[in-house]
């Protein structure tokens, strides 16, 4: 008896003319795989849209067996991309289609590896794939020399830098875009240099020099209106408005973030509206204002779950976190500064478990208030342990607190010395600083003894 055992099988495509294999959402981005449709069939092509709909086969295996038979692999990305079977958080299917062709790429076309890997700088930032899109572009970018200095390297050298960015490294994010910047301004090419310049702005700003980054903000700025990139310019407004409030020009500050606010809205991107109003609510915070603040931080969090940027949401978050310790509720800054925590570790950037150690520090601080004197110095030497921590690890990072963070921060400080012996302080601040990061981590926790 002889018969084809299931490895031997092939699931054919509807006919044998040049296949051309479709990949996005369906509901989200439907007018355009109908164009795409539209356009593949004018070339006398064969669309393969693997629709939905009742089929002799998983859609799993469907969809590989598909793809592996097409010879042209098209992807239109969104705010949304890839399947998600039940059970899981992040589709396998949208990154394995990445994967097989950067991949490819490395060892048969890194100019074409290149060029698409910078064309998912925002699907990386977006979905926090940032490990994954870093990884890639160090592959594709070695050997810089004999890549040349074209659009494609620019792209992906800013990309690259704006993932470190957003893992906590700009170190290491600053010299890859100040080259993608200097490549820019060869190519005369204003979006991406207005895209290259914010987030060196960004990197610049982490690192705690807020004078630098207005500089690469407003220029930054520029090139998008020369480029007329209505998204771009209320982007680059958001951070304008930051570096203007720390440059303590608190009335041009509210014009700028107003400007994005009402950019944001006119444009209908859901990212861009959470960033706006994030930007807002951290002048508000900063004016002490915190009870305006609220509202602001709470549309913003729900917006950047909504569109599934959990690192966007983490610093929104901890945004909040600070915002409501102002008013008195310990309790649910807490859970939230946990939550950045948990997102911190999810997306690997130090920078996040720092916020929260931060508002640990907090949380001790002004619950000790109520607290027998005994008590209320006990706690307040353990936020000191936080607190030196916090800044050790700043320092071994090369960043700074976040500027939305400094005067809250500061004033938490200076509640947490309030009636304690100097020396005995200053102590408890030396003890933190030799802490690891972990150690501190497992410190801050509500359940571990003083």
């Amino acid at each position: 008896m002889t018969g084809t055992s299931p490895a031997d099988r092939v699931i054919r495509t509807p006919d044998q003319r040049l296949r051309v294999f479709v990949s996005s959402t369906l509901e989200e981005l439907a007018q355009e795989r109908q164009a795409a449709r539209e356009a593949i069939e004018r070339l006398n092509l064969t669309p393969v849209m693997f629709e939905l709909g009742a089929r002799p086969h998983p859609p799993r295996e469907l969809y590989r067996a598909y793809l592996e038979q097409s010879h042209v692999f098209v992807a239109i990305y969104w705010q949304s991309y890839g399947w998600v079977a039940p059970g899981e958080q992040v589709s396998d299917l949208e990154l394995d289609n990445l994967r097989a062709a950067l991949a490819w790429s490395l060892e048969a076309d890194r100019g074409l590896g290149l060029r698409l890997a910078g064309a998912l700088g925002y699907y990386w930032l977006i979905q926090s794939h940032f490990s994954e899109g870093r990884r890639w572009l160090r592959l594709l970018l070695g050997d810089r020399a004999s890549l040349g200095r074209g659009p494609d390297v620019a792209r992906a050298l800013a990309v690259a830098g704006s993932l470190a960015w957003r893992q906590g490294d700009a170190v290491e994010a600053q010299p890859l875009l100040e080259e993608s910047v200097a490549m820019c301004r060869e190519l005369d090419d204003d979006e991406l240099a207005g895209f290259a310049l914010v987030h060196l702005g960004l990197a610049v700003l982490a690192q705690g020099r807020p004078t630098e980054a207005h500089a690469s903000f407003e220029e930054g700025l520029a090139h998008y209106r020369a480029a007329d990139d209505a998204w771009g310019i209320a982007f680059s407004l958001v951070w304008l408005g930051t570096t203007t409030r720390t440059a303590g020009d608190l009335d041009r500050a509210l014009v700028l973030h107003l400007e994005s606010l009402a950019r944001a809205r006119e444009i209908g991107d859901p990212w861009l509206l959470a960033s706006a109003l994030d930007g807002l609510a951290d002048l508000r915070l900063s004016q002490g204002r915190s009870e305006e603040t609220l509202p602001l931080y709470e549309e913003a969090c729900r917006l950047f779950r909504a569109v599934g940027d959990g690192h966007a949401l983490a610093w929104a978050v901890s945004s909040l976190g600070f915002a409501l310790l102002s008013v008195g509720d310990h309790r649910r800054a807490m859970g939230l500064f946990e939550e950045t925590l948990e997102l911190g570790r999810r997306y690997e950037n130090p920078t996040l478990a720092l916020l929260y150690l931060a508002g640990a520090a907090g949380v001790v601080t002004l619950g000790s208030e109520d607290l027998p004197p005994e008590e209320r110095v006990r706690a307040r030497l353990r936020a000191a342990r936080l607190f030196g921590a916090v800044d050790e690890l700043f320092r071994e990072l090369g960043v700074a607190m976040w500027q939305a963070f400094v005067s809250t921060s500061d004033e938490l400080l200076a509640a947490a010395r309030a009636g304690v012996d100097p020396e005995a302080w200053d102590a408890a601040f030396a003890e933190g600083r030799a802490m690891s990061l972990e150690r501190a981590i497992e410190y801050a926790s509500p359940s571990s003894p003083a």
